[in-house]
C-alpha cells in the first residue's frame, strides 16, 4: 500500500469536486486498499460527499455521479449529503467503507459535525441488519454468478474478492465484531496469495471452491433473521437529520 499514492489522489479528487463548483464536504477512500488487499498499481476510488447549496434546496436538486480521471483508473463517486446519509440507513456497505477508512479528506468547516457521525459509526453499521445482509450478499451473489459464468480472464481475483465477503458476512452474523475491525479480513494473506497469483488454483478447483463458499454463506443468511432495535435506530435517524440539517443550513445561509 503506498500511502502517499493514496493521499495524492484523495487530494485530486477533491480539488476536481472544488473545480467542478461542489461544495466539498469530503472524500472517503473505499476499495482494496481499506482490505489490505491492494497492490502498487491499484486505482484508487472514493466516495465524495457535496453539500447542496440553496439553489439545490429550491430546486430538490440531489446530485449522485461519478468522474473517472483520465490517465488512470481512478474513479470518484460524489453524492449530495442528503443522498449519503441515506445509504448510510440502507446500510450499503460500500457507502459504510467511508466511515471506517483510514484515508480521507475533510472540508474543515464541518469537522466538527461530522465527528458526531463518526462517534456513532458502529451503532449505524448495525443500524438494519436485515438489509446490510441482504446487500452484502448481493454483492457476494453477483461476484459467484460472474465467476461461474466466466471462461477466460482473472478468476482468482474473483474468487478473493468472494472470499472476502464470506468472511465479512460470516463476521457479521456470527462472531458480532466491531465493524471497523471487520473491513481487513483476516485471512489477508491466503486472500492475497489468490488475488495476486501467489498460488496457482485450477478451474476446476476455484469453481469448486466458490460453490462450497456460496452454499456455506446462503445457508448462514437463510438462517438469520434479525431483531433490529427501534432505539438505536430513532437515534440515528435523529442524529443524521440534525447533523445533516445543520450542516446543509451552514451551507445555505452562506450561499
Amino acid at each position: 500500500m503506498n500511502k502517499d499514492k493514496i493521499q495524492t489522489a484523495l487530494k485530486r479528487h477533491y480539488e476536481y469536486l472544488e473545480h467542478c463548483g461542489f461544495k466539498v464536504l469530503g472524500v472517503f477512500l473505499y476499495g482494496s486498499q481499506n482490505y489490505e488487499l491492494d497492490s502498487e498499481t491499484s486505482d484508487v476510488d472514493t466516495t465524495g460527499i457535496i453539500v447542496p447549496t440553496f439553489d439545490d434546496l429550491y430546486k430538490n436538486t440531489m446530485i449522485s455521479a461519478s468522474y473517472s480521471f483520465p490517465h488512470s483508473k481512478d474513479k470518484c463517486n460524489y453524492k449530495d449529503i442528503r443522498n449519503f446519509f441515506g445509504l448510510l440507513k440502507k446500510s450499503n456497505p460500500n457507502i459504510l467503507e467511508a466511515l471506517f477508512t483510514k484515508y480521507s479528506i475533510v472540508n474543515e468547516k464541518y469537522t466538527q459535525l461530522l465527528e458526531r457521525v463518526f462517534i456513532n459509526r458502529e451503532l449505524i453499521a448495525r443500524y438494519d441488519k436485515d438489509r446490510y445482509i441482504a446487500s452484502a450478499f448481493g454483492m457476494f451473489t453477483s461476484f459467484y454468478k460472474k465467476l461461474i459464468k466466466m471462461s477466460t480472464g482473472d478468476r482468482q481475483k474473483e474468487l478473493a474478492e468472494m472470499l472476502r465477503l464470506r468472511e465479512l458476512i460470516k463476521t457479521y452474523i456470527v462472531d458480532e465484531l466491531p465493524y471497523g475491525e471487520m473491513l481487513v479480513p483476516k485471512k489477508t494473506a491466503q486472500l492475497r496469495a489468490i488475488k495476486f497469483y501467489d498460488v496457482k488454483i485450477s478451474s476446476t478447483e476455484i469453481i469448486s471452491i466458490a460453490e462450497e463458499a456460496y452454499n456455506e454463506v446462503k445457508e448462514i443468511v437463510d438462517k438469520y433473521s434479525a431483531a433490529r432495535n427501534s432505539e438505536n435506530q430513532k437515534f440515528i435517524d435523529e442524529l443524521l437529520y440534525d447533523v445533516g440539517y445543520r450542516i446543509v443550513s451552514l451551507e445555505a445561509i452562506n450561499s
